[in-house]
């Protein structure tokens, strides 16, 4: 979708064969609380389709498989096609 900051953005609760935003536009399904337990920490990770993990399923992501491994909260912004301003600005 547009963005008037960014130039464009994943829409929130988008969803297809590989993809999946949620409701805040971070990729995957998983609700995540505002603010994370005191007892799991928590990442996040901005960048481009290396960060999102373009044509990929979810469970094949890094970001997937960090939390999965090391019980963390992998939050993940990347949007494919960003630059670094981008990134930064997001």
């Amino acid at each position: 979708m547009i963005d008037s900051v960014l130039g464009f953005r994943y829409r929130p609760e988008f969803s297809s064969d590989t993809d999946t935003v949620n409701a805040r536009g971070v990729r995957g399904s998983r609700a995540y609380a505002p603010q994370p337990r005191e007892d799991v920490p928590r990442i996040a990770a901005f960048g481009d389709s290396f960060v999102y993990c373009s044509e990929v399923g979810p469970s094949e992501c890094w970001t997937s498989q960090m939390e999965s491994a090391w019980e963390v909260e992998v939050l993940n912004f990347g949007v494919g096609g960003y630059g670094t301003d981008q990134a930064f600005l997001r």
